[in-house]
């Protein structure tokens, strides 16, 4: 970042999509629907221009009010597209209206809304206070990457062991908890207090990712096992861009960076602990 600007960072981003592209075929087996499936361009569309236009009101405040009109009549319109595709929908009505899958989405939009707020404002309160540079920036967040990857692979066992259900509620609790202690620090000038919440954080994390898909998939029939996965993937990007924005836009027009950051993370913090009762809902 410091030598060549932020934005070369998504370039790294090109050739591990590539790779993954390359291995997916190979590694994942098919699940397909015994019917058959074509590609639905005009819910691609339609889809495609509600998230754009979603973005774009969060992000960019003076096209707000038309961007949301934009967004109110995409859903429109992919609402009324999926009807008429049927059984050959990107997203079959029948999923839209499983009360149990809609209710993990809301999980996963929810975890990704306070967890991409972390990551865009902690280091940029660092930057701007003087407490870290852009590589100690880098380095102060690992921590809770780290916390993730060495519990993310004991979310099957403890699964297992204490239920699906337990295990995603909980971790929707210890994300929200973390994101509250991260609001305490002083806008991350209290490392010991910031280090303390994106450690609470990645655990949650890691007790989280895992059942919100496995419960995703278990709340269709095999055949859509796909489509509840991808479904995951967008909340959970909904939920970053949504995050990003509204909490940015919180820091933005704040009286200081400590007021804004505090702020911004208590909201974050709100919405994951929304998300955890609304992880309750889903049962298991």
């Amino acid at each position: 970042i410091q030598t060549v600007g932020w934005r070369s960072v998504f370039l790294l981003i090109v050739p591990i999509g590539l790779a993954v592209l390359l291995w997916a075929p190979r590694a994942i087996p098919e699940s397909r629907d015994a019917q058959g499936r074509r590609v639905d361009l005009p819910g691609q569309l339609f889809g495609g221009l509600l998230l754009a236009a979603l973005a774009v009101a969060v992000i960019v405040h003076r096209l707000m009010l038309p961007a949301l009109g934009v967004a109110l009549l995409a859903a429109l319109l992919f609402v009324r597209v999926e009807r008429r595709a049927g059984t050959g929908a990107m997203i079959p009505l029948p999923l839209l209206r499983n009360a149990r899958l809609a209710a993990v989405n809301g999980v996963a939009a929810a975890m990704t809304f306070g967890m991409y707020g972390v990551l865009f404002l902690l280091p940029l309160s660092w930057l701007r206070g003087g407490v870290l540079d852009a590589t100690g920036a880098g380095l102060a967040l690992l921590p809770m990457s780290l916390a993730f990857v060495a519990l993310s692979h004991r979310s099957g066992p403890w699964s297992t062991r204490f239920g699906t259900h337990r295990l995603m509620v909980g971790g929707m609790a210890l994300i929200g908890a973390g994101i509250a202690v991260l609001a305490l620090s002083q806008a991350g000038q209290s490392l010991w207090l910031a280090e303390a919440g994106l450690v609470l954080t990645g655990v949650g994390m890691a007790l989280n990712t895992g059942p919100v898909l496995a419960t995703a998939v278990a709340a269709v029939e095999p055949a859509r096992a796909g489509t509840a996965s991808a479904m995951i993937n967008t909340a959970r990007m909904v939920g970053a861009t949504l995050g990003v924005g509204v909490l940015g836009s919180v820091f933005a027009v704040s009286s200081s960076v400590g007021v804004g950051f505090a702020a911004a993370m208590a909201i974050g913090a709100a919405v994951v602990f929304a998300g955890a009762l609304l992880a309750v809902s889903t049962g298991a």
